[in-house]
């Protein structure tokens, strides 16, 4: 039994080593220059360690220096996914949104955006362990309203209790709503130096059926599909949203998901 914790922790140790490894070659390689292999041991240690924020970082980062302008902004959207409060990544990302070549009209309503403004302010996770926090403070006012023997305190950890516990509820809210918008892969970016989109699920053709036409970078929701993505021989389409006033067909081979 001892040989075999043992052992294991050996192999844990040895890809802990191996992915730490590609991680420090990667951040070498950018240091000096070389993007491309940066990309490549990033995208590696992604690979093998799993997801994080940071990796993703610094992936959009070598994307960028790489010139590969829609790659980087998947990069920094996957990283805003797993961490919505990593500011650098926010502000790289709002940085090559402005050099792209389309820019878009208002999506949402003000309210419904400053609603997932709040909900992106943290995690998930970091909204859950508020919402704990804010448990724990509530008990700890009605124990305060349950025990004590002065009239100021009772009223403190009355209304206090009920605060608290409403602030608690809107934190488990907020928290749903953030997972919620993590594991949401209704969203893309084009990756294509150009895409025609058309107002139906086909190839445009004629002028007529051309609905516009959109660049590298630009991010889109996708609001159906049709064509199975598993099935080689059969082209698949969805339809998008680009802003409050403009939806239409894009090649599946167009664009990329951000997930």
């Amino acid at each position: 039994m001892r040989n075999f914790i043992y052992t294991l922790l050996i192999c844990f140790c040895a890809v802990s080593a191996t992915a730490t490894e590609l991680t420090d070659s990667a951040d070498l390689c950018y240091e000096k220059g070389d993007y491309n292999s940066a990309i490549e041991f990033y995208n590696r240690a992604i690979s093998d360690e799993g997801t994080s924020t940071d990796l993703y970082y610094n992936l959009g980062n070598a994307y960028y220096r790489a010139g590969n302008q829609p790659q980087a902004i998947l990069a920094y959207e996957r990283a805003l996914r797993l961490d919505p409060a990593n500011s650098e990544a926010k502000a790289n990302l709002k940085f090559v949104n402005e050099r792209i070549i389309d820019k878009k009209g208002e999506t949402g309503s003000f309210l419904y955006n400053l609603y997932l403004d709040i909900v992106g302010l943290m995690s998930s996770n970091a909204w859950a362990v508020t919402a704990i926090i804010l448990l724990l403070v509530t008990i700890a006012a009605a124990g305060v309203y349950a025990l004590s023997s002065d009239i100021m305190l009772r009223k403190a950890g009355f209304f206090g209790g009920f605060v608290t516990a409403a602030l608690c509820i809107g934190a488990l809210v907020l928290a749903t709503a953030a997972r919620e918008e993590a594991l949401d892969d209704s969203y893309a970016v084009i990756t294509s130096e150009s895409a025609t989109l058309s107002t139906a699920p086909h190839t445009p053709k004629s002028h007529a059926e051309e609905a516009m036409l959109l660049h590298a970078g630009t991010k889109v929701r996708i609001l159906r599909t049709l064509g199975e993505p598993a099935d080689s021989t059969s082209q698949v389409w969805h339809e998008v949203q680009v802003d409050n006033k403009h939806r239409a067909w894009i090649n599946d081979k167009d664009i990329e998901k951000i997930r």
